[in-house]
């Protein structure tokens, strides 16, 4: 969203406020560029129900920024039962 360039940087995916996903390498951005980055979630151990993802860029601060408060995403998802 700025106007300098990002260093390379790491993608935080946490689960339920509480268990750690993945702490993903993010690649250095062009100013207003974007990056897709992806966790693998092995869903097999995960109680059925709702439950929350959130993604932080830069969860360890290493890009200089203007506005810190937009690095978040939280998304919602259901688990609707594992078969045996």
């Amino acid at each position: 969203q700025g106007q300098a360039s990002a260093v390379a940087s790491k993608t935080e995916f946490l689960l339920d406020g509480a268990t750690v996903l993945g702490l993903i390498d993010t690649p250095a951005l062009a100013p207003g560029g974007s990056a897709t980055v992806t966790v693998n979630w092995l869903t097999a151990s995960a109680k059925k129900g709702q439950h929350t993802i959130k993604a932080t860029a830069d969860k360890t601060n290493v890009v200089p920024e203007s506005n810190e408060a937009n690095n978040t995403r939280t998304i919602t998802v259901s688990i609707q039962g594992n078969k045996t």
